[in-house]
């Protein structure tokens, strides 16, 4: 079950990456505030970064295998009751 967070493999590195815009925040800089004494640290960005989220439960890898996982949001029940109605499919 989620918590509602995302891994992430090398948060400084990200951090860095969305930062490149912010003047004086390098790779040394985030590992220092993630380091340091304070909890919290909020710095606006200077230029906003789209985003996307995909959530999926179906996953084929470079030799077609197919792994299926668990939907633990539940979101692939109301997919299939809109697939059921046919076309044309509803708006989420």
């Amino acid at each position: 079950m989620s918590h509602g967070y995302i891994r992430v493999e090398k948060p400084a590195d990200l951090a860095a990456c969305a930062l490149r815009h912010n003047p004086g925040w390098n790779l040394d800089r985030v590992n220092a505030a993630m380091n340091g004494s304070e909890n919290n640290v909020t710095v606006v960005l200077e230029k906003p970064i789209p985003v996307l989220i995909l959530y999926g439960t179906v996953v084929v890898d470079e030799k077609n295998n197919v792994f299926f996982f668990d939907d633990v949001y539940g979101y692939d029940k109301l997919l299939n009751i809109a697939f059921k109605k046919g076309y044309p499919y509803p708006s989420p």
